[in-house]
């Protein structure tokens, strides 16, 4: 009977790991979103206040912005095929890798970020959420991004991010549990 008890018992009792993951790779992939938005953001941004600047020496805003676009899907592919993956314009390879890497990546970081939020307070996770993306510009600074995009200006992307992380955790971690109880 002992051994029944261990296997009826294990799974409520690590229940907490499935939901911490699950969670966790959501709010990875949100908050990939949000960063990879925000990064089309700001392209768009620059582009305007180009735009606005040169006044009547500026190229068709649309043809100048649309090819740029691309880049921030293809980023992520620069470990593997370097700078080909900063060239403006769609490549639908480069941009597939890309994406398949950032997701991933996201996976694999916000399974991360899940088992270490679990069981955290709202500010904690919040506070945690933050740490996690200055951690995340900092690597991805050193290991993903290449040395042309590395600036300590970049972090500001990054804190949308660790906000985006935090709240989609806590928003699942909020529900999972209501379902439960």
């Amino acid at each position: 009977m002992g051994r029944e008890e261990r296997q009826v018992e294990s799974p409520a009792k690590h229940g907490w790991v499935r939901a911490a993951l699950v969670g966790g790779i959501l709010a990875g992939i949100v908050s990939n979103v949000v960063l990879t938005l925000l990064r089309m953001t700001f392209l768009i941004e620059w582009q305007l206040m180009l735009n606005l600047i040169l006044g009547p020496w500026h190229p068709d805003f649309w043809r100048a912005v649309l090819p740029e676009l691309w880049v921030p899907l293809k980023l992520f592919a620069y470990p593997l095929i370097g700078a080909r993956s900063l060239v403006v314009g769609f490549d639908g390879g480069i941009v597939l890798l890309g994406v398949g890497i950032r997701f991933v990546f996201a996976i694999c970081s916000g399974a991360l970020f899940g088992l270490l939020a679990h069981r955290l307070s709202r500010i904690e996770t919040v506070a945690l959420g933050l740490l996690y993306g200055i951690v995340f510009w900092a690597a991805s600074s050193h290991l993903i991004t290449p040395p042309v995009v590395q600036s300590v200006g970049r972090l500001i992307e990054f804190i949308p991010y660790g906000l985006a992380l935090a709240a989609t955790y806590l928003r699942y971690q909020r529900r999972s549990s209501s379902v439960r109880g």
